[in-house]
């Protein structure tokens, strides 16, 4: 906890969440007039028990959850495959632990989604599942840049195209389509272990780092 207390990325976070006018006004839009807090629900989180990045995940989450709690509310975990005792850990510290096998779910309310990857099936289901504005329009994403991922798909996509391959683009539409909708804030994507491991089809490309 004192590592993710002390880390840019908290520092940063901190920063948006209470002073930065355009993240405040997305939040308040997000919230609507009833002015709901952000339910969290964590994807892919990853097993507590055997890397240091899981841990530091949900210690952010749940630092915003205590430092803000007028705009953070319930932090709930979805993990198909949760050990028992990483599930009574999470518990104990408040969290709600889903074993749903289900990719992603139906937006109800505000809800700030944190995925550490950028896997494009679990996005494009989050679109289609999601794809009307009421319900984007309740939507945080903590985790990738929509504008590299698809950076990263366009490169791929080509390469597949070139080769006769055209049905990657009909698959992945909406994440392809999304970034012309979304506010995209800057985090700390330095942090090495936080948000890797981008599950594109292709390592991240030279040009992409540059």
């Amino acid at each position: 906890m004192e590592l993710a207390m002390s880390s840019p990325l908290f520092a940063k976070l901190s920063a948006l969440f209470s002073s930065d006018a355009a993240c405040l006004e997305g939040l308040e839009r997000v919230r609507g007039r009833g002015h709901e807090r952000l339910r969290v629900v964590a994807y892919r989180l990853g097993g507590l028990r055997y890397s240091w990045a899981p841990r530091f995940r949900l210690a952010v989450l749940l630092l915003l959850r205590d430092k803000f709690p007028e705009l953070v509310g319930a932090i709930e975990v979805v993990d198909p495959t949760v050990a028992p005792v990483e599930r009574r850990a999470m518990e104990e510290l408040g969290c709600i632990v889903t074993t749903s096998p289900a990719l992603c779910l139906v937006v109800e309310e505000p809800t700030l989604i944190f995925m550490p990857y950028a896997d494009r099936v679990f996005f494009e289901n989050l679109l289609i599942l999601n794809w009307s504005p009421d319900k984007l329009g309740k939507i945080v994403v903590l985790g990738h840049s929509f504008s590299t991922m698809v950076k990263m798909l366009e490169l791929s996509i080509s390469k597949q195209e070139k080769c006769g391959v055209n049905e990657q683009r009909e698959k992945v539409k909406r994440v392809l389509a999304i970034p012309s909708y979304v506010q995209e804030l800057e985090l700390c994507a330095e942090i090495s272990g936080l948000f890797d491991n981008p599950l594109l089809g292709d390592e991240y490309p030279y040009e992409l780092n540059q």
